[in-house]
Formats: C-alpha cells, structure tokens, sequence
C-alpha cells in the first residue's frame, strides 16, 4: 500500500487469479459466469446461487494471503463501488449509492477557494449522481443532492440552475434518435502500394 506500482501490480495478480480460478472452475465444476467485473480487488459477479460456495472456496485457494468475503444481494439488490444494481425481472436497474460513513462534505461553498472550483464541485456531484442513476431514481436522487450541497452551505438558486441544466442536458442526449449515413456519406479508404520518389515530399 503507497507504492505507485501497488494498484499495477494489483491489476496483473487478479486478472492472473481471475484467469486461473474461472477456468478450474469450468473444468472441474462445469460452473459458468454469466457476468463478471472488477476493479482492483471488488469483483461484481452474477452467478448461479448453487454455484457461490463452490466459487468463493476456489477463490480463496488461490493464494494463502489472499482471501476473499462475499456478499450476496439482499431485496434483489446489491452495492458495487459507488452504484446500487438492483435486480427487476430480467432487467438490470443502476442508481447511485453511498455507504451509510459518508460524511457528504465537498468544498464548502463559504470557504476561501476560487469560485469556479465550488461551482465544479457540485456540478460534478450532479453530473455523477444522475448519470449513474436509471431515471425512476432521479426524484430521490434530486432530494440527495439538495441535502448535500446544501450542508455545504451552497445557496439554492445555483443548486437549481446546475441540476435543471443538467436534467435538460441528460433528457435531450437520450432523445436524440441517431441517424444512419446513407452511401453517399460512407467514406472508404484504401490502401495504396509505395512508390519510392513518387511519394516522397521534394
């Protein structure tokens, strides 16, 4: 831990274990991952429920210093990193999450620092909390942001200018339909064979 190299050296040992683990896995349980993420040592993974002892024991083999927790979805739902997945039939639903320690301080709108850099602050608040976020979240979302910004002492006509700003921009951008070049707009490109002299610049 504090070493530049840790989160590299991090990376190359998970991806080396996921590697190892998933294919003994396959081999000798016939157990397949449907869905599996990481970043560093937090794996998001959506497995069979038969099939997660089996899986973390073979983990937790890969390396005496290296031993893995589990925690299964509760009410169909589950936290990874800062995002709630909750589980809806067969779909997949996003929305921000925070662990229950989070003091919610940013800078402090009242404090000594360039006012440019509050106004970042809390449009990268908003920005994070309503992009990660599906949209039948976004009302308690609102009420999050309002809370926080708030605590930080940021006045509420600048809360309401960046979040309706920010709605505006999301709801325009998932309501644009995208449009397919037709032929004559296809740009083709081919390679050509060199020919010394006749390329080179004089």
């Amino acid at each position: 831990m504090g070493n530049p190299l840790s989160p590299t050296i991090a990376d190359i040992v998970m991806d080396d274990l996921l590697d190892n683990t998933f294919m003994e896995l396959k081999r000798k349980f016939n157990i397949d991952t449907k869905f599996i993420v990481k970043y560093v040592d937090d794996i998001f993974a959506i497995v069979r429920r038969n099939d997660v002892d089996t899986i973390l024991k073979t983990l937790n083999q890969y390396h005496p210093k290296l031993q893995f927790t589990m925690e299964p979805e509760t009410h169909s739902r589950i936290p990874f990193l800062d995002v709630m997945i909750h589980r809806k039939n067969d779909s997949i639903l996003l929305d921000w999450y925070s662990k229950p320690t989070s003091s919610g301080r940013l800078i402090n709108f009242l404090s000594a620092q360039p006012f440019k850099y509050k106004v970042n602050t809390a449009k990268n608040l908003i920005h994070k909390v309503l992009t990660i976020s599906h949209k039948q979240f976004r009302d308690t979302n609102i009420n999050k942001i309002n809370n926080i910004l708030k605590s930080n002492n940021y006045p509420h006509h600048l809360i309401q200018s960046l979040l309706q700003h920010k709605i505006i921009e999301i709801d325009n951008k998932h309501s644009q339909i995208p449009t397919c070049k037709t032929r004559n707009d296809t740009k083709r490109h081919h390679s050509v064979t060199y020919v010394p002299k006749f390329h080179q610049k004089t």
